[in-house]
This record gives C-alpha cells, sequence and structure tokens, in this order.
C-alpha cells in the first residue's frame, strides 16, 4: 500500500500538477487522508468540472475558523487591514454542536483567518477532535508556541501542525514584524518536544510566494529544509484585485466547507469577509443540507460565466494556479 501511495503520488504531481517535487506532499496528503475523503475529494472534482451546481456527497473535512483574530500584521495578509466583519474567537460549544450534528467528518482544520493559538481553548478544540476520532490540524505563526502548549498539544492528540513562515532572516521580520530568530527558535523547540516524546505527528512548514518574497523562495526553502520536518509546501498568495479578472470557474466552491468564527459558512477561504455565505451552522449545524442550498447552488451557476460570475471572484487570483 506503501509503494501504491507513492506512485499514485508521483502521476498525481507530475501530471495533475505539472511539478514533480511536489509529490513529497501529495504522499502526505494521501497518508493523512482515509480512502473515503480521498473519494469525497473525487467526487466534489468531478461535480466541479461538469459544472453541476450540487455536490453529491458529504465533505469530510471541514475547516473551522476558531479565531480571526491575529497577533501579527503580515503586508500581504488582508487580515489587519482589509478584513471589516468582526474580530473574534469561535464558541466551543458551537463547534461541539457542529461536530455531533455531522458524524461523517473526518478531518478538521482549526484555523482560517487570524491565529488559533490565541483562542484560550484551543486544547479543547483538538481534544474533543481526538474524542471523536476526528483528525485535527493546526495552522500558526508560531508566535505563542512554547514547550508546555506543545506538550499540551500532542497530549490533547494533534495530528497535524504547519507553521507558517514567509521567508527567512530579516526579510521575514520586514513581512511579519516579528523576529526571526524568535520564531524559529519557538519552532525548533516544539520540534525537540515531538522528538522527545517520540509523538505521531506530522510536522509541516507553509511558506506564502508574494510580492514581498519574489525570487527568494527557493532560497528561503533550502534554508529552512535544516528544520527536522515532513514537508514544506509552497503556496502563492491569494489576492482579490481588479489586475486579476478572469473568466474561469473556481473549484473551492466543491471543496471544503468553511466555517468562519462567527458561525457564517462559505466555501472559500479566500473570501475573509464572508461576503458569499450561504448560511449559518447557528441555524442549521447539519452542513450535508447547507452545502447544497439554494443559495450556493446560484453561487455555483453565477460562476458559469464571467458576466454572471460574483464581483469578489472575477477579480480573485485563485484560479490562475488553482486546478
Amino acid at each position: 500500500m506503501r509503494y501504491l501511495r507513492k506512485f499514485l503520488a508521483y502521476v498525481v504531481a507530475k501530471y495533475y500538477c505539472h511539478e514533480v517535487e511536489l509529490t513529497g506532499q501529495i504522499d502526505m496528503y494521501l497518508e493523512c487522508n482515509s480512502w473515503r475523503v480521498f473519494v469525497s475529494n473525487i467526487v466534489g472534482q468531478l461535480c466541479y468540472l461538469t459544472g453541476l451546481s450540487k455536490c453529491y456527497i458529504a465533505k469530510r473535512v471541514v475547516r473551522f475558523e476558531v479565531s480571526n483574530v491575529c497577533n501579527l500584521q503580515c503586508k500581504m495578509c488582508p487580515q489587519p487591514v482589509k478584513m471589516t466583519r468582526q474580530k473574534m474567537l469561535m464558541d466551543i460549544n458551537l463547534f461541539k454542536q457542529v461536530i455531533d450534528a455531522n458524524p461523517y467528518i473526518e478531518n478538521v482544520e482549526l484555523f482560517n483567518w487570524g491565529e488559533p493559538l490565541l483562542h484560550p481553548h484551543i486544547i479543547e478544540f483538538v481534544k474533543y477532535c481526538s474524542i471523536k476520532k476526528i483528525k485535527s490540524h493546526i495552522v500558526t505563526n508560531g508566535v505563542r508556541m512554547t514547550p508546555m502548549m506543545a506538550k499540551e498539544l500532542i497530549d490533547a492528540g494533534l495530528t497535524r501542525i504547519s507553521f507558517s513562515l514567509d521567508d527567512v532572516g530579516d526579510n521575514y521580520t520586514n513581512i511579519r514584524g516579528y523576529p526571526y530568530g524568535l520564531v524559529i527558535d519557538n519552532i525548533e523547540k516544539f520540534i525537540g518536544v515531538v522528538e522527545n516524546f517520540n509523538a505521531n505527528m506530522i510536522l509541516e512548514i507553509y511558506v506564502t510566494e508574494s510580492i514581498y518574497n519574489q525570487g527568494k523562495v527557493k532560497i528561503a526553502v533550502e534554508r529552512l529544509k535544516k528544520l527536522i520536518v515532513d514537508a514544506i509546501s509552497v503556496y502563492p498568495c491569494v489576492t482579490n484585485e481588479p489586475m486579476n479578472k478572469r473568466d474561469m470557474r473556481c473549484p473551492e466552491l466543491y471543496r471544503k466547507p468553511i466555517i468562519l468564527s462567527n458561525g457564517d459558512i462559505v466555501s472559500c477561504c479566500a473570501d475573509y469577509d464572508g461576503v458569499l455565505k450561504f448560511g449559518s451552522v447557528m441555524e442549521e449545524p447539519n452542513i450535508k443540507k447547507l452545502y447544497n442550498n439554494d443559495i450556493i447552488q446560484n453561487i455555483r451557476k453565477m460562476m458559469k460565466k464571467q458576466e454572471t460570475m460574483p464581483k469578489f471572484c472575477s477579480y480573485c487570483n485563485y484560479a490562475k494556479w488553482g486546478i
């Protein structure tokens, strides 16, 4: 099975993503997810490719924005300046209610716009996932990471953690306004705790490529390879500007439900203000019902043509690099 997985990862990387270097990341994805998640994603992709307004399968991976509050002001991020919705933390009881109402969920992402480690109950979020036998994933800037928090996350059963970095050295500090040495020290200490406890956790580094680090990403990745992690993933920065005007449909409407900190549900991580929300789990906790309601079906229909595409989507650069 292991060799089959690696072969599939190579095929997808070369012929689907056109980048063999992504083989390790795709292999990690296949290892992290069950066949049910894989089938769910394939069916969702087929619904997108055929232009259906419905997604004919339950989505087993759900993202919860446990916090849209952040302790950094990264230059390329819309959260500090552009985001107009209320800055808040998700109610842990709302999270539990949604998890209980959707027993088919297998993987939970505990992040979106904001720093998840700012939530005082983040350990409880992870623990509840473990109790329900759900895999959990956190993306963090690492500023608040301490050896004690690392131990608590391990004990709670966190499955995967990704540290978000955009460069190394002085340019990291320039982009994020935080000393590079301090955050690297936090990450190295976290890795040390994981090794000491022999924890079965996937460690990853996220690098966002933007106008602030163009031409420097490959150098940064090479320097970051000294960290003992499972993967270093590079993602282009999603922007929403008139210069991005496009007519391509977007697969995000079929991929993953995202529940914002106030309970609103959207289908795309780029929608930082929730302008394309299609319901609220505070009113209807059953995600399967929400994911094919009249509102999102109408958005999917609008997406088919440039003249009817939602304005927010028509200026988003995601489709330029999304599949």
